[in-house]
This record gives C-alpha cells, sequence and structure tokens, in this order.
C-alpha cells in the first residue's frame, strides 16, 4: 500500500486512487472494503496534502460497488 501511495503527488490523484481501491475492496467484501478504505485514507493523508473529508468521502463512495455491483 505505501508503495502505491509514494507515487502519488495530487489531491485529485489521491481521491481517485482511494475511490478505485475500496471499491474493488467492497467489491470482494463489505467489510474488507470498509476496513481497506479507512487506512488507505488515512495513509494517504500523510503523504499527500489533501482535506481529510474528502479523503473519507472517496473511501465510502467505494461502497456503491457493494450494493450496486459494477
Amino acid at each position: 500500500m505505501k508503495r502505491l501511495i509514494s507515487h502519488l503527488r495530487t489531491p485529485n490523484q489521491a481521491v481517485t486512487v482511494t475511490f478505485l481501491v475500496a471499491a474493488a475492496a467492497s467489491w470482494i467484501n463489505w467489510g474488507f472494503g470498509l476496513v481497506i478504505g479507512a487506512v488507505l485514507a488515512r495513509e494517504m493523508a500523510k503523504q499527500v496534502r489533501v482535506d481529510f473529508a474528502w479523503l473519507v468521502a472517496a473511501a465510502y463512495s467505494g461502497f456503491v460497488i457493494y450494493a450496486s455491483g459494477p
């Protein structure tokens, strides 16, 4: 996860990657998506200068995949 985050520099990249990873994890299992989304958002906020609320919203938006499918 840290290797993935180390390549990101802009807030748009951080939010997009957080959503995509959380969505992929939520597709596997809703609980897995919840944990991965939260951990990724926290680590992403340490690396990229972005509003934490946007990262949390992106991670939570990954549940669209769980509820509706791809």
